[in-house]
């Protein structure tokens, strides 16, 4: 029998890309099932911002899905200067915050950095300087959440960086809330589109426990 994955992204623009690439597939609420390389089962599900829906919506969707793997995707901030935007990350690690962290096992292929969750954006120097003391690589919103909803099933994520965290303003992301959030998932879709989902569709492609 073919494995079945659970893809978790935050925002439409984050999981569109990888749904438009299914085969096969068929929507039932936040989730579209369809076939990905491999011939591995996809449920692509949309979980919305914050590690409080994230958590919940990845328990409801186990509760009726049995996965053989959980796969938190989607865009992060970069706290280090060695990973522009658009550089595609795996986790080797999951932390909340500036807390302890938990390993996880990394995607084959694909550059490794520490994730951490938070609950606000990064955007201060000086918030991005104490995560990056604690060890992490980028920040995000969901991974922490969607790795303990998880529970015993193997967990990875896959992030494109996005932004860079409070390293300095971003002129495309200026303005008032709802101009810079429009401008955030035209960025997200565009990172989605180019990088996230081929890296996604290259670790798809290596045969199972490979």
């Amino acid at each position: 029998m073919a494995e079945r994955w659970l893809i978790a992204g935050a925002l439409v623009s984050e999981t569109a890309p990888l749904i438009a690439r299914l085969a096969q597939k068929r929507a039932t609420g936040r989730a579209v099932i369809g076939r990905g390389p491999g011939g591995r089962e996809l449920v692509v599900l949309t979980i919305g911002v914050g590690p409080d829906k994230a958590a919940r919506r990845v328990r409801e969707a186990l509760a009726r899905w049995s996965c053989d793997r959980v796969l938190s995707v989607g865009t992060c901030g970069s706290l280090r200067d060695d990973l522009p935007i658009g550089a595609v990350i795996t986790a080797r690690g999951v932390m909340e915050a500036t807390g302890s962290s938990e390993p996880v096992s990394p995607l084959v292929g694909v550059r490794e950095a520490m994730i951490t969750t938070v609950r606000r954006a990064v955007t201060t120097p000086e918030l991005r300087a104490e995560l990056a003391a604690a060890g992490a690589g980028v920040c995000e919103m969901e991974a922490a959440a969607v790795l303990a909803a998880a529970g015993d099933i193997p967990f990875g994520a896959l992030k494109v960086v996005s932004d860079l965290a409070g390293a300095g303003s971003d002129p495309a992301l200026a303005g008032n809330r709802a101009l810079s959030m429009a401008r955030f998932k035209a960025r997200a879709l565009l990172l989605s589109q180019r990088q996230l989902t081929p890296a996604l569709w290259t670790v798809l492609a290596r045969r199972p426990g490979s």
